[in-house]
């Protein structure tokens, strides 16, 4: 049985209040303390960066297969080691577009740092595209610096049609430079497709300074397929920024069906800037080489400054294939102003 204490009524009310006033520092402490940290939370809240969603990863991501390039440019000496079999893994790769892009620039890298290198590995590649692009890659860096070497290469390491067009930059390179010596690198092209874009690139630089000389030397050549494709690549080379010249050239220098089909480029061209030249021009072809086309064209040109002139103009033209084109577009240009 519990026994219930009592208190004399003045000691229970002395006893309280005691409690209470020793209590109070205690109280006063204890909302300092959570001042503080409250304070301290919300400063320490304010100094950290703001939180940031985590963005989902793709599930597919593009992964390079080749080594990234140093500041310097070279690669780095971890890999520079093994640059061959990071090349022939690549090789591997199942995906056409990703294997000859990442061979492609993989390799450019290479050859910048290291050119001797670069090119034993394209020896040892097999045919196909990868090889093709490799060639044409390492010749053209080679020949920036050593023209003669880089045509000596193509002579030796060319070895289909596709892989020919390496002499197309090499030739018009070594003309830039000096006609004379590229005269002489080009005597060493063995036949083929790669000498005949070694000719037609030699010209047509070599031409588009001095077109008088390339004729001249040109018409010298001994083989008659030769002769006759520098001249009409000298010539086409006055094309675009002389049609009248190139006429006149061709009636120097061609006959025949190479000389009417450089007249009939010419004419067209000349269309677009003097009609009447062109109209001219036309005039002075044999019955025989003035086609449809082109007369079609002439008549339009015409018809562009003056209706009257080009209906007077295909009047004089001989019956023919010309004429009907002629006068036939002329018909439906009317027809349509009419409308």
């Amino acid at each position: 049985m519990l026994t219930k204490w009592a208190w004399p009524q003045g000691q229970a009310q002395e006893f309280c209040v005691n409690n209470l006033e020793q209590s109070r520092p205690m109280v006063s402490v204890i909302s300092l303390a959570v001042g503080i940290a409250v304070v301290g939370a919300f400063l320490l809240r304010s100094t950290m960066p703001p939180s940031t969603t985590a963005q989902p990863v793709p599930q597919e991501t593009y992964k390079a297969n080749y080594p990234v390039l140093r500041h310097s440019g070279g690669f780095a000496a971890s890999t520079q080691q093994d640059v061959a079999a990071h090349l022939n893994a690549i090789l591997q790769d199942d995906d056409h577009l990703a294997r000859l892009n990442n061979f492609k620039l993989m390799l450019t890298q290479w050859v910048a740092e290291d050119e001797e290198s670069a090119l034993d590995y394209v020896r040892t590649m097999k045919l196909g595209p990868e090889r093709t692009q490799g060639l044409l890659i390492v010749l053209n860096t080679i020949g920036q610096t050593d023209t003669p070497r880089a045509i000596s290469l193509a002579n030796e390491m060319v070895k289909d049609s596709e892989q020919s067009a390496i002499y197309n930059s090499l030739f018009a390179n070594a003309a830039a430079k000096d006609v004379t010596s590229a005269l002489h690198y080009f005597e060493s092209v063995p036949e083929g497709v790669g000498r005949d874009n070694a000719l037609l690139a030699l010209t047509s630089k070599w031409a588009a300074t001095d077109v008088e000389s390339a004729l001249k030397w040109a018409s010298g050549l001994s083989d008659e397929r030769e002769r006759q494709s520098a001249t009409e690549a000298g010539i086409d080379s006055m094309m675009r920024d002389n049609p009248q010249k190139a006429i006149t050239l061709a009636e120097q220098f061609l006959t025949g069906e190479a000389r009417d089909q450089i007249y009939s480029t010419a004419i067209r061209r000349l269309c677009e800037s003097n009609p009447e030249a062109a109209r001219d021009a036309f005039v002075q072809l044999d019955t025989s080489s003035q086609d449809a086309f082109t007369a079609a064209e002439v008549a339009r040109a015409l018809a562009g400054q003056d209706m009257q002139s080009a209906v007077a103009w295909a009047d004089t033209l001989p019956d023919g294939a010309s004429r009907d084109a002629a006068v036939s577009l002329i018909n439906r240009l009317t027809t349509q102003v009419a409308q």
